[in-house]
């Protein structure tokens, strides 16, 4: 049986046969069972219900707008190439999808995404209610694009299945922003042909127990073509911020996040990220490949990342957990330190926690090109834990990394039954002296060495004990000796500045980075004194006396503090007698040179 309705529906004359047809009673149209053709624009203003197995067919360049109460059944309700309007709930099912995981259900899906209406950036307020879309099914989809905005995708244990063959960039994108999605499991089929599955690429989206398995890359953010930029970047991109997400996971994937362009911001709470790709059994043709992908698990280009309460998993030592490409930017309100992660009581597994890269070879600015109020760190890690395998160091950056690093209040433990080839006495490499790394005792415990955990970079502390040389068996006169101490202290921190000491000259060169809140004590001890010898004691910076201290009967200490001494300042300690001469002590560990200081 088809009906039509068009013109008829406007028209007086048509009353009867309409309510004959389509079962009118007052205030409502109820369309029985059939298939009905519209062939011109219509619009209900009154209530409509549609009976099972009821369907409207509407023509190409037909709209049907509905702007009362809708009911419909769960089966197919529109059909035919034109639009429906009005409705702010929609399901796929409505369109004719399937959702059986077999039947292509592209078409249906994306008809019901373009069927919301468009709403401007800020037309919003009670009136503007959100749109929803209502998934229950297993759907077999290619792509999707959402280009609507205020869209919640509200999943009742729903699939969305991506195609097995085909190469596509995302499996679903939203590019309009206040939209949202909960609920959704998503399979990505062991493709290596799509990109992505979830490509936000808009602002003030939310995520919420979003389960995504078996894809090349869950997620992605912002436009890749940022990476791609030139390095003097005059007008950036403003990228996909307030994006937050919570009891989301990502399941047997290659990899996890991947974020873009300078603003994008994003927020994972409450979420396992994990890298895991062995879960095809032999045999199956795919492993190969499969098995061969890079797995990174986090990669932030240019843009910042947080994570609260989250577990990250990458169980491949040859890729990192979380990688940044920090880029340079010349608009002041931004500058370079986008590009960042911050990870706070997270749980995380994998040999490789951290690394800075730049494929692109884009310098960044140093620490003293940027203003203190834009100072930020590419990685701060704050009450984290876990499995550091001890297969490879688990903070490395490149030669152009000069960005910053705090991890304060950690615990990571290294494999304890790997054997010596797995115990590390590395915790970080920093391939630039500018690149600055703030790292707390606590964190550093697992790893034995403190300070001298960290190659090269510059790293920042508080109050630690840099350099203690002790024992000499010098002879001091009544002229001015340069005090030479043999046997430098090998403490937890000291061999991290054992090469500042020249031991043929007693000179302590301060190294890139600078000292801060320097304390220097200088002991001496003669051997056979006598108890009114005299001993005057000088500490030397740059050849000239800061402080110059007396003792008397033989042996004693003096100390001083300096606020800063700046990289490539000398320090040094002369002493004379007040008559004759007199021998040091050569097994008295009273004679002594020790620094402590701070670097902030």
């Amino acid at each position: 049986m088809k009906i039509f309705i068009g013109v008829i529906a406007v028209l007086l004359c048509a009353k009867a046969f309409l309510t004959e047809a389509l079962n009118i009673a007052p205030g409502q149209t109820r369309f029985a069972p059939g298939r009905y053709e519209v062939n011109k624009n219509t619009t209900f203003d009154q209530a409509v219900i549609f009976e099972e197995g009821a369907v409207l067919d509407i023509a190409a360049g037909v709209t049907v707008t509905f702007n009362g109460a809708f009911t419909a059944g769960t089966g197919q309700v529109f059909a035919g190439k034109g639009k429906v309007a009005g409705l702010q709930k929609l399901t796929p099912e409505w369109f004719g999808a399937k959702g059986d995981g077999t039947v292509d259900d592209t078409a249906a899906l994306q008809k019901a995404i373009n069927s919301f209406p468009p709403y401007a950036f800020w037309d919003a307020g009670p009136e503007k209610k959100s749109n929803v879309l209502l998934l229950r099914g297993t759907y077999l989809v290619t792509k999707l694009d959402v280009d609507t905005m205020y869209l919640d995708i509200i999943a009742e244990n729903a699939w969305l299945v991506a195609s097995p063959t085909g190469k596509y960039p995302y499996l679903i994108r939203f590019t309009k922003n206040f939209s949202s999605v909960s609920g959704l499991n998503i399979e990505g089929s062991y493709s290596l042909e799509y990109e992505s599955m979830v490509h936000v690429n808009a602002r003030h989206f939310r995520g919420h127990n979003i389960r995504i398995w078996r894809a090349k890359l869950a997620y992605r953010f912002g436009n890749p073509e940022w990476a791609n930029r030139p390095s003097a970047l005059k007008n950036i991109e403003h990228g996909d911020s307030e994006n937050i997400f919570s009891n989301c996971s990502t399941m047997w994937c290659v990899r996890g996040i991947e974020l873009y362009g300078s603003e994008t911001i994003v927020t994972f709470n409450n979420s396992l990220i994990y890298s895991y790709p062995r879960s095809l059994p032999e045999g199956d043709s795919r492993k190969k490949a499969w098995e061969a992908e890079e797995t990174t698990l986090i990669r932030s280009i240019g843009a910042y990342i947080y994570f609260t309460g989250s577990k990250l998993c990458n169980f491949n030592p040859r890729y990192p957990i979380v990688e940044v490409q920090p880029l340079k930017n010349n608009n002041r309100q931004y500058y370079s330190k986008y590009g960042g992660a911050f990870l706070f009581n997270c749980h995380m597994e994998g040999g490789n926690l951290f690394a800075a890269v730049n494929p692109k070879q884009i310098p960044t600015q140093s620490w003293k090109e940027v203003p203190v109020e834009q100072k930020t760190s590419s990685l701060t890690m704050i009450s984290c834990g876990g499995y550091a395998s001890g297969r490879s160091i688990p903070v490395n950056t490149d030669p152009l990394f000069t960005g910053s690093i705090i991890i304060s209040n950690c615990n990571f433990y290294t494999d304890p039954l790997g054997g010596e080839n797995y115990k590390l006495t590395t915790f970080a490499r920093l391939g630039n002296p500018a690149a600055r790394i703030k790292i707390d005792d606590i964190s550093l415990t697992a790893y034995n060495k403190g300070l001298g955990a960290i190659i090269g970079g510059t790293p920042l502390f508080t109050d630690r004990l840099i350099f203690n040389a002790h024992q000499s068996a010098q002879m001091i006169s009544t002229n001015a000796t340069r005090l030479i101490l043999t046997v430098p202290e090998e403490s937890a921190d000291t061999p991290h500045f054992a090469a500042c000491y020249n031991q043929n000259t007693g000179e302590f060169t301060v190294p890139y980075g600078g000292l801060d809140n320097v304390k220097i004590a200088v002991g001496v001890h003669f051997a056979d004194a006598d108890w009114d010898d005299s001993c005057q004691v000088a500490i030397l910076k740059n050849g000239e006396a800061v402080y110059i201290g007396r003792m008397g009967g033989g042996m004693g200490s003096i100390e001083t503090t300096l606020a800063w001494l700046k990289p490539g300042d000398v320090l040094s300690v002369e002493a004379r007698v007040k008559s004759g001469e007199r021998q040091l002590d050569p097994k008295s560990l009273l004679n002594f040179f020790r620094i402590t200081a701070s670097r902030y």
